[in-house]
């Protein structure tokens, strides 16, 4: 069973984690990506010096997102089932995320200018985009429909 365990040292408003099961390119933030929210973690967020620790179950993906103040400063973890993947650990200023194994970290496509700024720059959006949706343009369409 893979682990990840959450230390901050700053406030997150928000700290979630979602089994990530499809997408909708219709809305960005959360709730694009379609899953159920794990329940170990808080929805009050986290504070400086809580250390939580969430066990990941059976699902493919998980989608793990720290929302503080500062957006760029905000946490965003997409990983995929690897049986036998070694654990690693990410440092960002304010948090220390690690993942004791049996997942890798799946990448984030570049913010995109050609869309409405709010789909454009939402990392949950474009994770979305670049995982699920075969066709980006149909992807692009979609969000500036909203």
């Amino acid at each position: 069973m893979t682990k990840i365990t959450i230390a901050t040292t700053r406030r997150f408003r928000y700290m979630w984690c979602k089994s990530v099961t499809g997408f909708n390119p219709n809305v960005h933030c959360a709730r694009c990506l379609r899953g159920e929210y794990h329940p170990g973690l808080s929805p009050d967020g986290m504070r400086a010096g809580d250390v939580q620790t969430i066990e990941l179950g059976n699902d493919e993906i998980y989608y793990l997102c720290g929302v503080s103040s500062s957006w760029e400063l905000n946490l965003h973890l997409p990983v995929q089932k690897a049986p036998g993947a070694p654990g690693f650990q990410i440092e960002q200023p304010g948090v220390t995320v690690t993942v004791s194994g049996g997942v890798v970290r799946l990448p984030i496509p570049a913010v995109m200018t050609d869309v409405p700024r709010e789909f454009g720059t939402c990392r949950n959006w474009l994770f979305g985009v670049g995982h699920f949706q075969p066709d980006a343009g149909a992807a692009l369409m979609a969000s500036s429909t909203s």
